[in-house]
């Protein structure tokens, strides 16, 4: 299996500073390491790179990152032609616990360009925006970078995955239609194992939200695998997904210590 990230022979492809600004604090990270640990750090060094990229000459964001990351480009354009995307609802990279963006408009913009969506950051399409985009989201939020859910394998885990399943690397499918291919069976009654919680919240007459809280290996000590979507008459628009550490308990007491409303980054669909 080849990665994403770059095979051994081209792990030291680099960003090319700006044509228009030229300086070597716009270089780009020059190794592309593949242990969870390295690769959180070139992640993370990556990520500032394109927000600082994304301030000075947005018009060359697109042709820096994609080559730089090829494996990025040919996801995007694999999901858009299979109809991935339409699976998924929509949310904002505005994050409830830091109040603010955690990815640069541009880099957004983007993504979401190349997928055929429309570019209006900082909303977007949830799954372009909650796998992708999460990659390259260098904010720092209370329960550490969006990114760790994609790498750590602790939301693969949970799921009854192997730890690398989500991890942006080629295959016979992208990252993206990896998750939705988990996902949906979960949120339609599907073939599953394991313990599975369902919360369901009327958010408007016309819209409901279902949180679950799954765990393919009951009594794991991992935490949970929680998902979210919303439902309304088109049918499910899946949200995110993300390990939950808490209890179910925990869980139900956060959803009836308040009226219903539009949880995790999402918007209506």
């Amino acid at each position: 299996m080849k990665h994403f990230f770059g095979t051994a022979a081209s792990r030291t492809t680099a960003l090319a500073p700006s044509p228009t600004d030229g300086s070597a604090a716009h270089s780009a990270p020059r190794t592309n390491p593949t242990d969870t640990a390295a690769l959180h750090a070139h992640l993370q060094d990556l990520s500032l790179h394109l927000t600082a990229l994304a301030e000075a000459t947005p018009l060359s964001l697109a042709e820096d990152l994609f080559r730089a990351q090829p494996w990025l480009a040919d996801a995007l354009d694999r999901d858009r032609a299979a109809g991935v995307f339409a699976h998924w609802g929509r949310s904002t990279a505005v994050d409830e616990n830091v109040g603010s963006a955690v990815l640069a408009a541009p880099v957004l913009n983007v993504l979401s360009a190349r997928a055929g969506l429309p570019a209006t950051a900082p909303e977007a399409n949830a799954g372009l925006l909650h796998v992708y985009g999460y990659l390259y989201a260098p904010v720092q939020t209370p329960y550490g970078t969006k990114r760790e859910r994609w790498i750590d394998g602790e939301l693969a885990g949970a799921l009854g995955l192997p730890a690398t399943h989500f991890r942006p690397e080629d295959g016979e499918s992208t990252p993206l239609a990896r998750l939705t291919e988990v996902l949906l069976p979960l949120f339609s009654g599907g073939p599953r194992r394991g313990d599975l919680l369902r919360l369901r919240e009327q958010v408007t007459p016309s819209l409901a939200a279902h949180t679950l809280l799954y765990q393919a290996r009951p009594g794991s000590p991992g935490p949970a695998a929680l998902a979210y979507a919303l439902e309304d008459s088109r049918g499910i628009h899946l949200v995110t997904a993300f390990p939950y550490a808490g209890s179910a308990g925990e869980l139900c007491s956060v959803h009836v210590s308040a009226p219903p409303r539009l949880r995790y980054n999402a918007l209506t669909p």
